[in-house]
C-alpha cells in the first residue's frame, strides 16, 4: 500500500527521534517554520533514523536572505515534501523554488480562509479536515482536531474521516500518501489510523 503515516514532529517522544524512527516511518519537521535548523543539527537527525525514514519540512515563514542553508537542510535529510503555509508573504516564491530543486511543494491551506489561489499543476494542495487536491501521484494529508472536548485530540470520527481519505486517494491511483497528525495526542492519533489503514510503508 501507498501510505505513510506519521506525526507533525517528535518532541515530547520518549526516546526522542530515534524512538520515534522505530514506531513510524515519517515525520514533518515544524520547527523550521520560525528557525531554520542547522546543517549539522540536520545532518545528525538524518544518521539517528533507519535509511528509509522520510522527513518533510515545513518551509520557515520568513524568506531566508540566502535560499542555500533551506536547500541544504532538504537535501540533508533527503525530504522528498516541502509544506508552505498558504499565508506565507513569499509563498509563490516557495512552491517555485521546492518545485525547481526536485522537492514535491505542497500548499497547506488550513486557516487561510477564502478560494484557493491559482495554483500551478504540479502543486499538491493539503486542505485540512476538506477535500484534498493533488495532482500527479502525490498525496499530502495534515489532520488537525477541532479545540473540543480534549483540545484538539482527533474524536473516532475525525480518524475514520481521515482513513477513509487516504483509501480515496489510494483508489484515485496515488502512488505515495503521507498522512501527518497534529493534536495533542499526535502519536496515538497516528497510531490509531494506522491500525485502521493497516501497514501501508511503500518505501
Amino acid at each position: 500500500m501507498p501510505w505513510r503515516i506519521g506525526c507533525g514532529g517528535w518532541w515530547g517522544f520518549d526516546g526522542g527521534l530515534p524512538r520515534y524512527a522505530h514506531r513510524f516511518d515519517f515525520v514533518e519537521v515544524n520547527t523550521s517554520y520560525y528557525r531554520l535548523p542547522s546543517l549539522s543539527v540536520a545532518c545528525g537527525w538524518r544518521r539517528s533514523v533507519p535509511e528509509d525514514f522520510e522527513f518533510s519540512v515545513v518551509l520557515p515563514w520568513e524568506r531566508p536572505i540566502e535560499v542555500g542553508p533551506l536547500l541544504s537542510l532538504l537535501e540533508s535529510l533527503r525530504a522528498r515534501y516541502g509544506v508552505v503555509h498558504a499565508t506565507l508573504p513569499w509563498r509563490e516564491e516557495a512552491l517555485t523554488l521546492l518545485h525547481d530543486h526536485g522537492y514535491v511543494p505542497v500548499l497547506s491551506v488550513r486557516g487561510a480562509g477564502g478560494p484557493l489561489p491559482s495554483l500551478p499543476p504540479w502543486v499538491v494542495v493539503s486542505s485540512g479536515d476538506q477535500e484534498v487536491f493533488s495532482p500527479g501521484g502525490d498525496a499530502y494529508l495534515r489532520v488537525f482536531g477541532v479545540p473540543q472536548g480534549i483540545p484538539d485530540h482527533l474524536s473516532a470520527g475525525m480518524v475514520r474521516r481521515a482513513v477513509r481519505r487516504a483509501r480515496d486517494a489510494t483508489v484515485s491511483g496515488k502512488e505515495r500518501i503521507r498522512v501527518v497528525t497534529h493534536s495533542v495526542q499526535m502519536y496515538e492519533d497516528a497510531e490509531r489510523i494506522r491500525r485502521l489503514l493497516g501497514d501501508g510503508n511503500d518505501g
